[in-house]
């Protein structure tokens, strides 16, 4: 590894920069210079992205296998479940996607270099929100469709 002789103080910031980002290419890093800014993209494990990726894809299977067959049953931890047909059940599918979307963010910014971290820090939040909404909607909307149909 070479070292870089030190900064002279009539260098000038672009300089200063430019050293920097050298330095940091050096150690390996992935590095940008944004706005005059040194800028040090996230680094996301590879065993966490390909948990993400591996329980995305679990994830999408079933909820369609859930679609195919129009019913998708929701597993209870002290309750035999619940399963969900019809309006409901594409509700629930809407929050598995919501939870897909989320994950699949956290890969995505991985091999983003731009640095625009706090975009997809605010897609992941905006899609878990909405996960979460869908995901009670679905047990209140299946609860409401049982009062109706046992009148």
């Amino acid at each position: 590894m070479t070292r870089l002789p030190p900064v002279e103080p009539g260098d000038t910031a672009a300089d200063e920069l430019e050293q920097a980002v050298a330095e940091a290419r050096a150690h390996r890093s992935r590095v940008d210079a944004v706005e005059g800014q040194l800028h040090v993209p996230n680094h996301i494990p590879s065993s966490e992205r390909f948990a993400h990726v591996f329980f995305s894809l679990l994830l999408l299977m079933y909820a369609s296998h859930g679609l195919i067959h129009d019913d998708l049953y929701i597993p209870g931890k002290w309750a035999p479940g619940v399963h969900l047909h019809g309006v409901p059940m594409w509700v629930m599918c809407g929050a598995m996607i919501s939870a897909v979307a989320s994950m699949l963010s956290v890969v995505v910014d991985h091999y983003d270099t731009r640095a625009n971290e706090i975009s997809y820090r605010r897609v992941a939040i905006g899609t878990q929100l909405l996960g979460w909404l869908l995901f009670f909607g679905a047990f209140a909307l299946d609860g409401w469709v049982y009062q109706l149909a046992t009148r």
